[in-house]
């Protein structure tokens, strides 16, 4: 099944915790160049992701970046340091009897609050919500290769649409041929007129069949055929077929390099243009 490479997937997920959010987007590349952004509570995650991430898929730049934004009324875990607490009680009950304060006077528990390393304040590490993490991450990829899979139906589609547009254009060269010998012949035969020779039919067709020497482009048109045949098979079949259609890319521009470089003829060059256009074209998706 052919996919596309490109693709962008958005997934959150709230929780007591705060709230999460990830971003996957992925461009075209030749192989498989994986990148994330984690909050520094969640880096260790990385690897795990990683993994994940590699098999499902083979080719393409992708960038996955995770935003967590905590819940400010449960981001910290606030404690009290009882053996610090009782033992500002003691004191201030030992100072109470030695000035002769009422006990039920003494202790005020908003000024012991006050007092450094009552209160002990730290920020939540989050540790439940790892493994929402990855299941979220696993969700998003999923949605990711939904989309890569939709991108990739109608990138089959515009293939296949251009892959016939050349074999047209290819068949338009195989039926010029004969009419390009029959003008290159009359040429020929006008030339050896002009120069007043006496036209000799065995000198006409040896020129005749040097021309055809020089231009004969039947093996350039085979290989252009199988090569056609080829890409259509890759596009119909289940595996991934991305560096495959590349090399193809190349060998078929290299053959209507040769074509184009054999045959300097104006019926021939309109269709050696238009196919290099559409190998391009191709090339580029």
């Amino acid at each position: 099944m052919l996919k596309s490479m490109t693709g962008f997937i958005k997934k959150e997920f709230s929780s007591e915790g705060g709230q999460l959010c990830f971003e996957i987007r992925s461009v075209n590349h030749r192989y498989l160049e994986p990148s994330f952004r984690l909050p520094e509570p969640f880096r260790e995650l990385e690897p795990l992701l990683r993994d994940q991430l590699s098999k499902q898929f083979q080719r393409g730049k992708i960038d996955c970046t995770l935003r967590f934004t905590p819940n400010e009324s449960n981001n910290f875990d606030v404690t009290t340091n009882e053996k610090l607490i009782d033992h500002l009680i003691q004191l201030s009950l030992s100072i109470a009897d030695k000035i002769s304060f009422q006990k039920s006077g003494v202790i005020n528990p908003t000024d012991i609050l006050r007092i450094p390393h009552v209160l002990q304040i730290t920020e939540k590490n989050h540790y439940s919500l790892k493994p929402a993490i990855v299941r979220l991450f696993q969700e998003a990829l999923v949605d990711l290769n939904i989309i890569r899979a939709k991108e990739g139906a109608a990138l089959h589609k515009l293939l296949k649409s251009r892959l016939n547009k050349m074999t047209v254009e290819l068949k338009k060269i195989s039926a010029h041929l004969p009419k390009i010998l029959a003008e290159q012949k009359k040429i020929l035969r006008t030339r050896f007129e002009a120069l007043e020779i006496e036209l000799d039919f065995s000198r006409l067709e040896q020129e005749v069949l040097l021309f055809i020497q020089k231009t004969d482009v039947s093996e350039e048109i085979d290989r252009l055929k199988f090569h056609l045949d080829e890409t259509d098979q890759i596009l119909n079949g289940k595996i991934p077929c991305g560096r495959r259609l590349d090399f193809l890319m190349q060998e078929l521009n290299r053959e209507v390099n040769t074509i184009g470089s054999k045959i300097a003829h104006k019926k021939v060059t309109s269709q050696v243009v238009e196919l290099k256009v559409l190998i391009e074209q191709m090339r580029e998706q």
